[in-house]
């Protein structure tokens, strides 16, 4: 008789152990709920890709600026939009077809890859002309 009560309260005891924990997955799953909701609410959806100025400038952190050729801005769109959030910025009074990226400090080394592989491929197309030449 001894044994089934000690079973039993082993029984209780295993069974609030998993109440435990499965409200306290609970509690955590509301946690992340909650965030997701408050960003939702700041209205911060585009977390990568072209942005505004104003959208960098609401999240406070400190920003950097790279120029890059009017006609490397498509490549650098069809780069950045799995990877970085910009700004694009272009002087309207003076086209000199240059194009400033406008990016917070998280996406810098993402941005300076970027600028260093186009580099990198038109100086690889320079030799190759002046070797073919």
């Amino acid at each position: 008789m001894d044994t089934s009560g000690e079973v039993a309260d082993l029984m209780v005891k295993e069974s609030i152990q998993l109440t435990e924990e499965s409200i306290k997955l609970l509690a955590a799953g509301c946690k992340n709920l909650t965030a997701f909701l408050y960003a939702l609410a700041k209205d911060n959806k585009k977390l990568v890709g072209k942005t505004s100025m104003s959208r960098l400038l609401r999240e406070g952190k400190e920003l950097k600026t790279f120029c890059i050729k009017a006609e490397d801005l498509e490549d650098f769109r069809k780069y950045a939009k799995p990877n970085v959030l910009f700004a694009a910025i272009r002087d309207v009074k003076d086209d000199d077809g240059v194009v400033a990226l406008v990016t917070n400090t998280d996406f810098v080394s993402q941005v300076n890859l970027f600028i260093t592989h186009k580099i990198l491929s038109n100086n690889w197309l320079q030799i190759l002309f002046l070797k073919s030449a």
